[in-house]
């Protein structure tokens, strides 16, 4: 009886064996797979990253031109302007400076 039982046991141990082993062998292989994958997406996520940044390069140099080029057609046209008004501003501009100096002396006088 004890042998019948001895010669169940064994192969059973065997087995029971076996199943741990296989199972130890498909985790240790899942976790080199997840490793190998965690590996792979950071590689990604830094191309990702630097494409990002480049692209943003790109378009901050772009918008810093535009911005140049804005500054520019904006000073143009304030000389522009300051050059009409100052075509057109002279009469008036010397008729008040003739009437603060004449109040000006009219104030002297007065002293």
């Amino acid at each position: 009886m004890l042998l019948i039982a001895a010669l169940l046991a064994g192969p059973s141990w065997i087995y029971a064996i076996y199943v741990r082993q296989s199972g130890l062998l498909r985790a240790g292989r899942a976790a080199e797979e997840m490793q190998s994958l965690r590996r792979l997406a950071e590689r990604e996520e830094t191309s990702r990253y630097t494409a990002l940044r480049e692209f943003m390069a790109t378009e901050m140099q772009t918008l810093a031109e535009q911005n140049h080029q804005l500054r520019a057609e904006l000073r143009a046209d304030l000389e522009k302007l300051a050059g009409r008004l100052e075509s057109c501003a002279p009469q008036p501009a010397t008729a008040e400076a003739e009437i603060i100096d004449l109040g000006l002396e009219e104030e002297d006088e007065r002293i």
